[in-house]
């Protein structure tokens, strides 16, 4: 079923798209989204932030359904996914313009309805993974609705007055401590060699100029918190403008403080845990491409199934089950590249010293050891049933190679043979493996290191930025520049 465009909930069937084209309900055309401009027009004569955005959503995504039933949750995670993303990627992009807000239209809101923990649930976790620099949740988004605006607006700026006094006057205090700190350094740095020896002479310097480091920084955070409240303060104080907020009590407000570092919506790449693997922190994947680690390639032999018994998940190794009966051998390959995430594996060992290795037919399952005192785990080997070897193998060769974007450290496209595939029979079976013919098997792909990135989407890295009203996404090429040459985007 087709959704539309604007707030994302299901159109009527029978709607017909033409491919690119956007599709829309009559109510959002008609009401939805003249009241959306509206509203952002109104914003805006209120507020001298030069980057402002807006989207919709519907209120049945952040809500519970009246009724629900199986299919209505499945297409509801559906739907959220689809305006997380949405959320993300406007959030992303004023991270990477030095600031800005984002208006959000919940379409369907009700004026009784005053609760907004709902939308805290559904966007918090998610817009904390785009805090990067260690700053607080509270320090880079602030949520108002726009129909407070004009809800004791001078007691708000009064408030704001007040803390903005204090972080003057913390700022001040703290230059005049760190242009004292730089004299002494000075004066230190003229009379070493009339009074000091060399080692103590070289302690007290590294004393004085940790602290100085300490003070740039503390200076640097304070002129941050000062930069927030004076944007706070930039609201002009239109009594009309205002007052015309009071009706726009489905709208909200918030504000996107900008990064220190590029900010990544969905970098498209894993790192290996000991135990699964995780989508890199900005800041981690600014060291690994700095470091431009060398790989050397790895020249695996297989196992046996005797070798699989004594194995056991890692960092570099990743065991997925077969719980499947007979399938065709397509949809065997099918079924690791949608359903167990072959790709982002693959992504994630490229990273380790010698690779990984991805096995398909093996299970971890729990027993109990000394009288069912504590719960271990041990290795069920559970074989796929395989028509052609020949077959599989170049589907899953194909499937990696067309569904990865390989770079080097410099952001250039390079071809890499990432996987080697290889059958391990059963014991009783091992001249099938020779002989290439039908057999039940555990289907192990040994994943090569790569010097340089392997993304899991052709795509590449998902990272945008404001240019005028509009959301453009930074290419593969200034992805790489960004982050490598210029992390720091203020």
């Amino acid at each position: 079923m087709l959704l539309c465009s604007y707030c994302g909930e299901d159109l009527p069937s029978g709607t017909k798209s033409v491919q690119g084209e956007k599709t829309y309900h009559e109510e959002c055309i008609n009401l939805n989204i003249p009241r959306g401009q509206e509203a952002l027009e109104t914003f805006r004569n209120i507020s001298t932030q030069s980057n402002v955005l807006c989207m919709a959503i519907h209120v049945n995504y952040i809500h519970g359904l009246a009724q629900e039933n199986r299919e209505q949750n499945k297409r509801k995670k559906e739907k959220r996914a689809i305006k997380t993303k949405e959320l993300l990627k406007n959030a992303t992009a004023l991270r990477n313009s030095n600031s800005g807000h984002l208006l959000i239209h919940f379409v369907g809101r009700e004026k009784e309805d005053t609760f907004t923990g709902a939308f805290d649930e559904f966007a918090d976790d998610k817009l904390q993974t785009l805090i990067q620099d260690g700053s607080l949740f509270t320090d880079v988004y602030t949520k108002r609705f726009l129909s407070d605006y004009a809800i004791d607006l001078d007691k708000l700026q009064k408030k704001q007055h007040g803390v903005l006094e204090e972080i003057s006057g913390k700022l001040e205090k703290k230059t005049k401590e760190h242009q004292s700190q730089q004299e002494q350094l000075a004066k230190l740095d003229l009379k070493a060699n009339e009074t000091l020896g060399g080692e103590l002479f070289e302690e007290i310097r590294k004393i004085l100029k940790q602290k100085i480091v300490e003070t740039s920084k503390e200076i640097e955070r304070l002129k941050n918190s000062k930069l927030r409240e004076e944007r706070k303060l930039s609201v002009c104080v239109d009594k009309d403008t205002l007052k015309d907020t009071h009706q726009y009590k489905d709208f909200l407000v918030l504000y996107v403080e900008g990064g220190v570092y590029l900010t990544t919506s969905d970098s498209k790449t894993k790192i290996a845990l000991d135990e699964r693997i995780i989508r890199p922190s900005d800041p981690t994947l600014i060291t690994f491409l700095k470091n431009r680690t060398q790989f050397k390639s790895v020249h695996p032999s297989g196992h046996t199934l005797q070798d699989l018994t004594r194995l056991h998940e890692s960092i570099s190794v990743q065991f997925k089950g077969y719980f499947k009966g007979k399938e065709t051998d397509e949809k065997i390959v099918r079924f690791m590249f949608d359903d167990h995430k072959l790709l982002e594996y693959v992504s994630a060992f490229t990273k380790n010293t010698d690779g990984g290795t991805y096995f398909l037919g093996i299970a971890e399952k729990d027993r109990s050891f000394n009288g069912r005192l504590y719960k271990s785990r041990f290795v069920e080997i559970q074989q796929v049933p395989i028509n052609s070897q020949q077959t599989v193998e170049a589907k899953i060769k194909e499937g990696v190679s067309k569904g990865v974007l390989i770079c080097d450290y410099d952001g250039h496209k390079i071809q890499n043979g990432l996987v080697d595939v290889f059958f391990i029979p059963r014991d009783s079976d091992m001249q099938s493996t020779a002989a290439k013919v039908p057999g039940d098997f555990v289907i192990e792909i040994h994943v090569q290191p790569v010097s340089g990135i392997v993304f899991y989407d052709t795509q590449g890295p998902l990272a945008y930025r404001v240019e005028g009203d509009t959301v453009t996404a930074y290419s593969v090429e200034e992805w790489f520049h960004a982050v490598i040459v210029n992390s720091v985007v203020r």
